[in-house]
């Protein structure tokens, strides 16, 4: 059975349904092509209990559905429930779930990934949902609306159709997973890396808004003035609420940091961008804050290393063991570990903070020979 929500009151049928529910098979639909923060138009949930299956379409688009308020019960009760909720490719959707309930509801044993899952069976790597379905249930799922206008109401009778098929078929991948997954005895593997991905999901550092940016070719007021204006432009982003790319491309800062010295190179920017008065004011104040203050502030943007002959030797020797064993694994060599922290290793000559759990079990005894030989 299939329902369509659009009023709150109706919602009791899903919370009814809760208690007994073993799987919920969870996507959402939403649009952040103008806006910072996401919009969130649909929740898709298909919940399994006693041997029955009910799904449900949950209108949350403002004006049309259930308020933020609404949603928010709804969402905390979904995932505060004892049942195994399966999503597939789930970076997104927690991260626009975290905007409504507390990210501490959120455990490893109780969100399956269906992407990760596959990865630890060997199939392909961060494969699509699509492709999976194919792949493991032969089943053929149409994603041309994938990019379809979530926003529009009515919504189309297909764009309802994709919506179903998106979590119709994930308590079935899950299945085949789990019994992959159980008969190489991964079981911990997963637990450990949905609680690494949890972790990374939802770090509160900023370290992931500084990762597209070098401090090659930049001296250390260029470096500090660039970090001062990736943090500016998200917090101004974020209240203003427009995709940080549309307030100041990363292209546009490090122009402006190379040429920070030459003011009417600057003015012309600024007003080529047709800023509002509020916007140019506080921009300046950031420039004048660095430039012409005397604030020590840590480096975080970092020059790339570059490897000398002999680590190159290494890194090649790294790459060697984890092909090896990602082979005698039967995982992606990409997922075992990537080419970014194999290099890391090199250059810290050790692997601390990098290798944890499973994958230090499996490759530290190898490398730790290469490093001290």
């Amino acid at each position: 059975m299939i329902r369509f929500i659009t009023k709150f009151a109706d919602t009791d049928e899903i919370l009814q349904l809760l208690p007994a529910a073993t799987h919920i098979a969870f996507d959402s639909e939403f649009t952040r092509d103008k806006t910072y923060n996401p919009i969130l138009s649909l929740l898709q949930v298909a919940i399994s209990y006693n041997g029955g299956k009910k799904i449900f379409i949950i209108d949350c688009l403002s004006g049309h559905g259930l308020s933020v308020e609404q949603t928010a019960f709804v969402l905390e009760k979904i995932f505060n429930c004892a049942a195994i909720k399966i999503i597939h490719s789930c970076r997104q959707d927690l991260q626009i779930i975290e905007q409504f309930i507390d990210k501490s509801n959120l455990k490893n044993d109780k969100i399956a990934d269906t992407q990760i899952m596959a990865n630890l069976c060997g199939i392909g790597f961060n494969i699509g949902y699509s492709a999976l379905a194919q792949d493991l249930i032969d089943v053929k799922i149409d994603k041309d609306l994938q990019n379809s206008n979530w926003q529009q109401r009515p919504l189309h009778e297909n764009q309802l159709r994709y919506v179903v098929q998106d979590v119709l078929f994930l308590e079935d991948l899950y299945n085949g997973l789990q019994d992959r997954i159980a008969e190489k005895q991964r079981g911990d593997w997963l637990l450990e890396e949905m609680q690494n991905f949890l972790n990374v999901i939802f770090r509160q550092d900023n370290a992931n808004l500084f990762k597209n940016f070098s401090a090659a070719h930049k001296n250390k007021k260029q470096i500090i003035l660039l970090q001062k204006l990736v943090l500016w432009r998200e917090d101004w982003a974020r209240k203003i609420n427009i995709p940080r790319q549309h307030l100041m491309s990363d292209d546009l800062l490090d122009k402006i940091v190379a040429q920070y010295n030459d003011t009417d190179y600057l003015l012309q920017i600024i007003s080529s961008k047709k800023y509002d008065q509020q916007t140019r004011r506080s921009f300046f104040e950031v420039m004048d804050e660095v430039l012409n203050g005397t604030t020590a502030e840590e480096i975080v943007i970092k020059k790339l290393p570059i490897m000398n002959l002999r680590q190159k030797t290494i890194y090649l020797a790294l790459q060697e063991i984890v092909e090896k064993n990602a082979q005698q694994q039967s995982l992606d060599p990409r997922f075992l570990l990537p080419k970014s922290q194999i290099k890391d290793i090199v250059i810290a000559n050790k692997f601390d903070n990098i290798l944890y759990g499973w994958r230090h079990q499996l490759l530290s005894d190898e490398m730790q020979e290469i490093l001290l030989n």
